[in-house]
């Protein structure tokens, strides 16, 4: 019961990092919380896991490397800045399809990953629910298009992203591997930091509001919630674990209903329920193959 709960827990909290990032991006631009939030991330996985060395082998290095890019660096820009444009609500059930397209990529990379004719149907069922999602409603003077968009281009980048993750060693430790591209990713993070523009810290920020929620997402949602994930995981097994994700976009349409106010119009209400049901379909059918799964 209790590796239940410790998955129920986190998708809880991942659920709400949407709302959570909402209220900060209203100070802060996208890269300046995904720096706030990653340096504070890290300095937590190093003090639950102080380094003993960071000897690794070519092979191993460069795909830790290329994960931070595309898991880190470029899919917590792209979520943060279309959190800002758009409902937290549809960031969350566009990339909660993580797991479908990680299987399309999948099907083309590596060549042991095939369709099966239940995945085909609901790969048109879900896409087709994205497609409501992104463009009913609409426009490109509201923002919600743009954020939208920018919503569904961070799920394939996060699965390039699960790729080359199964592609570096297994024998690493868990702990140890998401400190480490953590890592690169934060390094990458501060390098368009330096080289953009940015408004330095704002007043605001240190109000309970602002700097409560760029706690929660870096303590709790970012190292916390890892150990949380990894500690079901090892309970009952990542097949089980993984089930829970798919509770994320009914969490964040509730808590940002409440939090935020935000409604919902019928077309998007029906776009919704078609991805939720291409995901589902598949997996409780035993169709879906890849098995892979969102960490925060």
């Amino acid at each position: 019961m209790r590796y239940h709960l410790a998955a129920f827990i986190t998708v809880t909290i991942w659920s709400i990092t949407y709302i959570s990032s909402k209220v900060v991006l209203q100070i802060l631009t996208p890269t300046e919380l995904t720096l706030y939030r990653f340096i504070i991330g890290y300095i937590c996985l190093l003090i639950i896991k102080p380094p003993k060395s960071f000897k690794l082998n070519i092979k191993d290095d460069f795909y830790i490397i290329i994960s931070a890019f595309f898991g880190i660096f470029l899919y917590y820009i792209i979520e943060n800045s279309s959190t800002s444009l758009t409902q937290p609500a549809y960031v969350s059930i566009i990339v909660s399809t993580i797991p479908l397209i990680t299987s399309i990529l999948a099907h083309f990379m590596n060549r042991d990953e095939k369709f099966s004719a239940i995945q085909i149907i609901t790969f048109i069922m879900a896409f087709s629910g994205i497609t409501i999602v992104i463009l009913g409603g609409a426009s490109l003077e509201s923002g919600y298009l743009l954020g939208n968009i920018l919503a569904l281009l961070g799920a394939i980048v996060f699965s390039f992203y699960n790729i080359f993750l199964k592609r570096i060693d297994p024998n690493i430790n868990p702990l140890e591997k998401a400190r480490k591209i953590n890592f690169y990713g934060l390094i990458m993070i501060i390098i368009l930091f330096l080289i953009t523009p940015h408004r330095g810290l704002p007043e605001d920020l240190l109000s309970i509001k602002y700097m409560g929620n760029v706690i929660f997402l870096g303590v709790i949602a970012s190292s916390i919630c890892i150990l949380l994930w990894g500690y079901s995981i090892t309970g009952i097994g990542s097949v089980k674990t993984s089930k829970y994700i798919y509770l994320a976009p009914l969490i964040t349409s509730v808590v940002s209903n409440v939090i935020l106010h935000e409604s919902y119009s019928l077309p998007k209400i029906i776009g919704m329920i078609l991805i939720i049901g291409g995901m589902l379909i598949p997996h409780f059918l035993g169709a879906d193959r890849s098995k892979l799964k969102k960490i925060a």
